[in-house]
């Protein structure tokens, strides 16, 4: 049930997407959260966030009812209500390559236990790790941690949610990056993800 769910949602996304593709922007409405924890994290460059929403974002396409699943990959900016997005070709340049792979392995290991709040919160906190942790345990190796490092969230993000994204992120390396990944950027919003079988 869980991974027809998640199918049937990226699916919606990415038709949206490719309908709007040849302009490279769409406009996108904010639904809220289905499936959410509130939590502290804590990022070196941003400081301390305290109650931040850790889950996924209810997205759809302005004007339809065309609804879509996705992630925010940029916590210390508020999500809009209404925003213009570029559908990035590519990951973003602020992204490596081995980010973006990592983002991939994560989708493809551990995007369909998102339907709960634990598992968003956990999906969440591991995707933020992955996009903003810089701390190297030695040079050009990044160890994903959300209790250690540059980016860390508190216990309090719900239960063992940290946890859980530890142990995801732990084993990114026993999957391959299937996932397909589309990057949106706004320059009045939250960058935010989706994804799609591919």
């Amino acid at each position: 049930m869980a991974k027809s769910f998640i199918a049937i949602a990226a699916g919606m996304a990415m038709a949206g997407l490719a309908a709007s593709a040849s302009a490279s922007t769409v406009n996108l409405d904010y639904l809220g959260s289905s499936t959410k924890l509130n939590g502290n994290v804590v990022e070196s460059d941003s400081g301390s966030l305290n109650n931040v929403t850790l889950g996924s974002l209810d997205m759809q396409f302005s004007g339809t009812q065309n609804g879509f699943i996705a992630w925010c990959f940029q916590f210390a900016r508020q999500i809009a209500s209404s925003a213009t997005y570029t559908v990035e070709a590519g990951f973003p340049s602020f992204l490596s390559s081995q980010q973006a792979d990592d983002l991939s392995r994560l989708f493809t290991g551990y995007g369909n236990e998102t339907l709960t709040n634990r598992g968003a919160a956990s999906f969440q906190l591991a995707i933020w790790e992955i996009v903003e942790e810089t701390k190297e345990t030695s040079p050009g190796v990044i160890e994903y941690n959300v209790s250690t490092g540059n980016f860390q969230a508190e216990a309090t993000s719900g239960p063992r949610a940290a946890e859980d994204a530890n142990t995801w992120l732990a084993s990114l390396g026993q999957f391959s990056p299937d996932a397909r990944i589309t990057y949106l950027t706004s320059s009045d919003s939250q960058d935010i993800l989706t994804i799609a079988p591919i």
